[in-house]
């Protein structure tokens, strides 16, 4: 018979609450390792990272920066939530939450087992990157003809965010200037949120004979990134 660990815990210094399961085993209680093992988790600024790690019997836990969790500091200790529950199959799953704040980035997460003749399986460590807000998007530059102005850039340096697709996505500001001494911004419904690194205006935002100036703005699930300076395009007159 295996007595396994609690089902929610919270570090905050002392046990929030304990809630034992009973494992038995059908036959001798063999195994006792890591089934699966978390991976690198790379999460957006002030959201949460979740590992997840499955054992086969004994008493799975974790290490956080090489330390067991009840080593590590109480101001850490505060910061992290473990659940579990147990399988069908007998197995045991953990999850490690950890927020995704700057002083946490590059983490390192172990999942590790206590058997029950006292030794110790444990993963290799798994890191947890995050991403904040994005920088300008580089490049930027206009092409213009008798019937349209394509803005062009190219995206800022991110990582690659686990499990988000797409993690970048980009809106465009427009303000006709061609009075310097009363610019008007122009309201594009659909130049928002798109994932293009490119955007073509068409008569329907552009008149002949203006000037423009055009921002582009990152975003990502950390919120809004660094705008550029403002690009100056032009319509020209013709019709195409």
């Amino acid at each position: 018979m295996v007595v396994d660990r609690a089902s929610t815990r919270s570090y905050s210094g002392v046990l929030s609450a304990v809630v034992f399961f009973i494992n038995y085993c059908s036959g001798p209680c063999i195994g006792q390792e890591i089934l699966h093992a978390p991976d690198n988790n790379t999460v957006f600024l002030n959201q949460p990272a979740v590992f997840v790690c499955e054992t086969d019997g004994g008493f799975p836990g974790w290490k956080v920066n090489g330390s067991i969790l009840e080593d590590l500091s109480p101001e850490l200790r505060s910061k992290l939530q473990v659940t579990g529950y147990n399988t069908a199959e007998g197995s045991r799953v953990e999850n490690l939450t950890i927020p995704a704040q700057v002083d946490y980035n590059g983490t390192n997460i172990q999942c590790l087992v206590i058997k029950l003749d006292g030794t110790t399986a444990q993963s290799k460590n798994y890191s947890m990157r995050i991403q904040g807000p994005l920088s300008a998007v580089a490049g930027l530059r206009a092409i213009s003809s008798t019937s349209s102005v394509t803005i062009l850039w190219r995206a800022p340096f991110s990582l690659d965010v686990t499990g988000v697709d797409p993690d970048i996505w980009y809106s465009v500001l427009i303000y006709n200037v061609t009075d310097e001494n009363n610019p008007t911004a122009i309201l594009c419904t659909d130049c928002i949120n798109i994932t293009e690194t490119h955007y073509t205006f068409t008569p329907d935002y552009l008149s002949p004979c203006h000037v423009y100036n055009f921002s582009v703005i990152p975003l990502n699930g950390a919120g809004q990134g660094e705008s550029n300076c403002n690009l100056t395009g032009y319509f020209h007159e013709g019709s195409g």
